[in-house]
């Protein structure tokens, strides 16, 4: 009798520490998804846009890139709204940005850049300035690691490389810009 009660409790307590052991496996499995999730966002969350002025009148609409990385932020794209013929309909253009580099601000006015955009009546491109459009909403970029990411005022999501350019009806290159030094510029080790 003795010997029964000493196997039932052999595997009664083998069966608890099996389940103790993969309960904790799972924690540090958990707790490392979410490491590695903070690291891959580590230098896409420094990347910020921000505009300034208005896009009525003389004074127009400034836009501002930040890296306040130690790693370049290349193949960007900025996605803007510029009107048609009202304010209710209207082009959805993307800008090529240049390379942003470390730890550096790239500063442009949207009323020095000129997009392609198709004539309704021949298709073809025509060359229009942005002016009286709204401001940027959204910025998508490559990190240092190769990944796609979406920057909009509000949120910061993982993209795919389709998406750099979908939807656009326009394009242009952003030209006449100044780059300015930022700090503070965190200091990680990339990989």
């Amino acid at each position: 009798m003795i010997g029964a009660v000493a196997a039932i409790s052999s595997v009664v307590f083998t069966g608890w520490a099996t389940y103790v052991s993969a309960k904790v496996a799972q924690d540090q499995l958990e707790q490392s998804r979410e490491d590695n999730e903070k690291e891959e966002r580590r230098q896409a969350s420094r990347v910020t846009f921000w505009t300034e002025g208005s896009s009525l009148g003389s004074v127009g609409l400034t836009v501002h890139l930040v890296n306040r990385t130690p790693d370049p932020v290349n193949r960007g794209h900025i996605h803007v709204r510029t009107p048609k013929k009202s304010a209710t309909d209207v082009y959805d253009v993307t800008g090529d940005v240049p390379a942003v580099p470390p730890c550096s601000e790239l500063v442009f006015k949207m009323a020095d850049q000129k997009a392609g955009i198709p004539d309704p009546a021949s298709g073809k491109p025509r060359g229009m300035a942005l002016t009286g459009g709204l401001p940027p909403w959204k910025y998508e970029f490559v990190d240092n690691n190769g990944v796609v990411w979406v920057r909009m005022e509000r949120s910061l999501e993982r993209g795919a490389e389709g998406d750099l350019y979908h939807g656009a009806e326009g394009s242009f290159y952003v030209k006449h810009f100044e780059t300015r030094p930022v700090k503070p510029c965190d200091e990680y080790s990339s990989k």
